[in-house]
């Protein structure tokens, strides 16, 4: 098993129910982020071209990785920039010699915010992670309606169960229960996703 990557990374387990998160693909293409981002500042080749990453950066070509995860340059490039809006991520581009396996003149680097914070290491306790606020808040699902495990009546006698599956919270309403999106309050409710 020499040569490949091992170890761990910390995530919540949560994730999948982020805001910021469309579909389970988006999720994914975080977590591979995640995984990706380098543990400590080192030069890594891409093409016979050195790049230098640091702690929490990953080299990213966007476009093989649209590839890779069968969407939509312009939709992996809008997901990009939505998690850079939301201060999730920074990306910066480096120059490069194009290549036939390349043939751009750069590479994206993305760097992943508060890697350092989130993963071990020997400067914060656990207890430091799970007491910072700051920190959580930056990973708590945005739609405060939703009530996490609690039941919560709203006005049109909806009770929020507080279970969630990508865009939609399941709900109860008139004895029934039903399936309800998160942010579009004109969409009809569904029975089963």
């Amino acid at each position: 098993m020499q040569g490949r990557k091992s170890g761990y990374f910390l995530v919540y387990r949560d994730v999948w129910k982020h805001a910021v998160f469309k579909n389970l693909i988006e999720a994914s293409i975080w977590l591979y982020m995640i995984s990706s981002a380098s543990h400590k500042s080192k030069t890594l080749m891409f093409l016979d071209n050195p790049i230098p990453v640091g702690v929490g950066e990953l080299i990213f070509p966007i476009r093989k990785n649209a590839k890779i995860w069968n969407i939509p340059y312009s939709s992996l490039r809008s997901f990009l920039l939505r998690l850079k809006r939301r201060k999730m991520i920074t990306i910066k581009v480096i120059k490069t010699k194009p290549s036939p396996n390349h043939r751009f003149n750069s590479v994206s680097v993305i760097n992943v915010c508060n890697y350092s914070l989130f993963q071990f290491n020997e400067g914060l306790t656990n207890q430091d992670r799970t007491s910072n606020h700051a920190l959580l808040n930056h990973y708590k699902p945005l739609n405060t309606n939703i009530s996490n495990g609690t039941s919560k009546e709203s006005s049109n006698d909806i009770v929020y169960l507080g279970d969630q599956f990508g865009e939609y919270v399941k709900i109860k309403t008139g004895g029934k229960i039903k399936w309800k999106h998160k942010f579009k309050e004109n969409m009809p409710l569904k029975d089963k996703i």
